[in-house]
């Protein structure tokens, strides 16, 4: 998916979740963008959230509340089956909308978030994988593709 290099009058963010350059899924990898490259508007939104759902809850010394236990759950055998990870998942993303709704008390239609969903998702043997869509006041949708091996 092609992020926008337009940042009038937008924060921005350093990117660290990397994706292909077209339009339609593709794998999303963790790890500082080349170039130190930035991003805004949904995109942001989107890694703020993942971050937050993706991130053991207290692993952070000096923010101990950051985070959930959702992966924490997924790794230590909680989740053995599609209804388990489902279970999981939607205890959890709630925290992590809240962190993206208090992040930015005035953000720009394009970056507010109003509603996460699991559209779907699988375990099969020592890989679950899920596609979360989130969807923004301008009526803009990005789904993202995540993969999370449990071995």
């Amino acid at each position: 998916m092609a992020v926008s290099t337009n940042y009038s009058g937008k924060s921005i963010d350093l990117c660290i979740i990397e994706t292909g350059q077209q339009e339609g899924y593709s794998d999303v990898n963790i790890g500082i963008a080349a170039s130190g490259q930035v991003i805004a508007g949904p995109y942001k939104v989107a890694q703020k959230y993942l971050k937050f759902l993706l991130t053991k809850r207290g692993s952070i010394p000096s923010e101990p509340d950051y985070g959930t236990r959702f992966l924490e759950r997924l790794l230590n055998g909680y989740v053995a089956n599609s209804q388990a990870l489902q279970i999981q998942f939607y205890a959890n993303s709630p925290l992590a909308v809240n962190y993206v709704l208090n992040s930015n008390l005035n953000p720009a239609p394009d970056e507010t978030l109003v509603g996460v969903a699991l559209d779907s998702f699988s375990v099969v043997k020592d890989t679950a994988t899920l596609k979360i869509r989130l969807t923004f006041v301008d009526s803009s949708v990005i789904t993202v593709p995540v993969t999370i091996s449990t071995v």
